[in-house]
């Protein structure tokens, strides 16, 4: 249930946070469950042994589910998109697309003259296209780099 678009440390942060809270849930709600069910049938005197074995199981699925909506509380708070930081420490913001650029950055006269192939690439994607000799990834770059189209 962790957030998509994570680094794989981050996820499995996220993954092992809500599987721990589950998990701790699970063992105190077991415990609780068990445990009220024993004071149960000492204080009736045995007649009620029967059942903590299913109080002790409904403990441990009420703890259960608990701890998963405690795991996920957490994991909201820290790994949302909003949030701006993950638990393993600010992840760098995502690249921006050529076309992200343009709209953001650029006259729209760029528009006219923009190789559309690379709307969607980075300028990172771009630039090592560039450097491998496609000729229409150096235009691109020019004209993303070119202060001539800036706003």
């Amino acid at each position: 249930m962790c957030p998509q678009n994570q680094s794989v440390l981050s996820g499995l942060l996220c993954s092992a946070i809500e599987a721990t809270t589950t998990f701790v849930g699970s063992l105190a709600g077991f415990a609780v469950g068990g445990g009220g069910g024993a004071l149960l049938a000492v204080a009736t005197g045995g007649a009620n042994i029967p059942a903590v074995p299913a109080e002790a199981y409904a403990g441990f699925a009420a703890g259960a589910g608990f701890g998963l909506a405690a795991g996920r509380a957490v994991t909201s708070v820290l790994f949302s998109e909003n949030s701006g930081s993950s638990a393993g420490g600010a992840e760098p913001p995502r690249e921006r697309t050529a076309g992200e650029i343009i709209s953001a950055d650029k006259r729209g006269s760029i528009n006219r003259v923009f190789p559309e192939q690379f709307r969607d690439k980075t300028e990172n994607e771009i630039r090592r296209l560039a450097a491998r000799g496609d000729r229409a990834a150096r235009t691109a770059l020019k004209l993303l780099t070119n202060s001539r189209y800036d706003k």
